[in-house]
């Protein structure tokens, strides 16, 4: 599989590209899941009315195998998002899928509970349309690059695909606190993570870019800008600058910048 051939674009002549992508929408309204479908229609959209009609169908249907992205709601009848959330991370085939919530619940607690289960991202409804379409445009390239990225690291004969997954999550774990300790940090960069992780430059590059799709600067770029984004949802602050100063970036315009291009808003439109 080429990259180029799941690109995602903004060009009107290229926009047909898209239809090669899957999403699974899970979402029991049915207003809701329209209102969904008319803003995804340039992917190939797969609707299912609850958590559990749509495990279902990922275990038994031949396109389940298609699906590149789910985007589920949280309050739903049957099985709810986060358990949905807790079943797909728990099926090999399919945990490293993103996985992005929309909740109309903005409390910590829901969504602490969802990203220790491993969701990639979460949205408060009601919600920006071009908000919506920027954070999956940006999950499904990362998501592209991490699987056509060629690797062939050896695997021990005794070590599991189970145990080796989880090293990872382990692993990764270290590396986002390292990043979160060092925020305001000049020297963070590859160099610097690969002295605290105790490996190589070479060898961070190529296992963070197994795990993650990104190369280490693009990872500590996007994990900023992640944490720029729940301080913001938070209201821990009450400017962008003031934002952008506790994540390690004293240019705003700059911050501005990096956080349309991986959300597709003005992080002023997140307060």
């Amino acid at each position: 599989m080429k990259e180029d051939q799941f690109k995602l674009v903004e060009s009107e002549g290229q926009k047909s590209q898209t239809k090669n992508v899957s999403i699974l929408i899970v979402e029991d309204n049915k207003d809701m899941q329209e209102y969904l479908s008319i803003i995804l229609h340039e992917y190939s959209c797969t609707i299912k009315d609850n958590g559990q009609l749509a495990l279902e169908w990922l275990n038994t249907s031949t396109d389940a195998s298609k699906v590149n992205l789910i985007l589920s709601d949280i309050m739903m009848p049957i099985m709810d998002g986060i358990e949905l959330l807790h079943e797909v991370k728990s099926i090999d085939n399919f945990k490293r899928i993103p996985f992005i919530l929309l909740t109309a619940k903005a409390d910590i607690e829901t969504k602490l509970s969802a990203m220790r289960v491993g969701i990639d991202d979460y949205i408060i409804k009601p919600f920006n349309e071009d908000e919506l379409k920027g954070r999956i445009a940006s999950l499904l390239n990362n998501y592209f690059l991490r699987i056509n990225y060629n690797t062939d690291p050896p695997i021990e004969i005794d070590q599991t695909v189970e145990d080796l997954l989880n090293a990872d999550d382990i692993w990764l774990a270290k590396v986002e606190q390292i990043v979160e300790t060092h925020l305001n940090d000049e020297r963070l960069n590859t160099g610097f993570l690969s002295m605290h992780l105790y490996i190589s430059s070479r060898h961070l590059q190529r296992k963070l870019k197994e795990i993650t799709g990104l190369t280490p600067n693009q990872y500590i770029q996007q994990h900023k800008i992640q944490l720029a984004r729940d301080l913001l949802q938070k209201g821990a602050f009450k400017t962008v600058k003031e934002v952008s100063n506790a994540i390690g970036y004293n240019d705003t315009k700059y911050f501005t910048k990096l956080f349309q291009s991986i959300y597709g808003v003005n992080p002023s439109s997140c307060f």
